[in-house]
């Protein structure tokens, strides 16, 4: 049993250095009386292991309000090492009429302040516990070690660097309090070692690209944040809803 400090809003960050590598583990968090639910990691082989096998899964663009999760609960049952989350773990928008009023009446949401997008640190702590009562993504949680980086829109949509691509006035979509609070909450709701500087320039403040090695090597961990516009910053209803990737950057023979 180890003991463990809990931070403002209810999230927990503990890192434990006597676990082995490549190694199942079950684990359980209580307090006042108060115990979770069982739940199951898997740590990563040691960097020099030659592995026969390494199965991974992969999800990303899990926009609450579009539909449900059961595929998130299949993968929990899944025959999986690691789960990757790819990005876009939530969606900065609550209304976008473009593509987020098709969904079951059930998983709309209005944030408190009456916004239809994320624009504070209040905001985006609200969306991120929204998502997490998902019953389909706790289970994920739940069953395996979730290895994630962000895509665009945990800060917003088409973003690039401090800048948002809302109006088409680029000097005016920038917003580097904006991009500092989403930042912060990534940090503090997703389950990864990434340190957060609240002190530092808000494209400083966190590092995602990180390597975590193995033989023979897999898909590297790239980073967003720091990329050029895609377009021209503006939005149409073509673009408005499009789901962007992750620059990869290959590395051997780490990942």
């Amino acid at each position: 049993m180890s003991a463990i400090h809990v931070r403002k809003f209810f999230h927990v960050h503990h890192r434990d250095a006597r676990l082995r590598p490549a190694t199942t583990y079950w684990y359980r968090f209580a307090a006042l009386g108060v115990s979770s639910r069982t739940g199951r990691c898997r740590t990563l082989p040691h960097p020099e292991a030659h592995l026969a096998r390494l199965r991974l899964g992969y999800v990303s663009c899990q926009d609450f309000t579009s539909g449900r999760f059961h595929v998130l609960r299949k993968l929990a049952e899944a025959d999986v090492d690691h789960v990757i989350h790819l990005g876009d773990y939530i969606y900065e928008t609550v209304s976008d009429p473009d593509f987020q009023q098709r969904g079951p009446r059930d998983r709309r949401l209005l944030l408190p302040g009456g916004r239809t997008r994320a624009e504070t640190l209040d905001d985006y702590r609200w969306l991120y516990r929204a998502y997490r009562s998902d019953p389909d993504l706790q289970r994920l949680h739940e069953r395996h070690t979730v290895i994630a980086i962000w895509d665009d829109h945990e800060f917003a949509n088409d973003c690039y660097g401090v800048h948002d691509t809302d109006t088409t006035d680029a000097a005016a979509n920038a917003d580097p309090a904006r991009r500092a609070a989403a930042s912060q909450a990534w940090s503090e709701y997703v389950p990864a070692a990434v340190p957060f500087d609240p002190t530092a320039d808000p494209l400083e403040q966190i590092r995602i690209h990180r390597r975590f090695p193995s033989r023979p090597p897999g898909p590297p961990l790239g980073i967003r944040g720091a990329r050029p516009p895609a377009r021209p910053p503006r939005r149409t209803p073509a673009t408005a809803g499009r789901c962007a990737w992750p620059r990869w950057s290959w590395c051997s023979p780490t990942w």
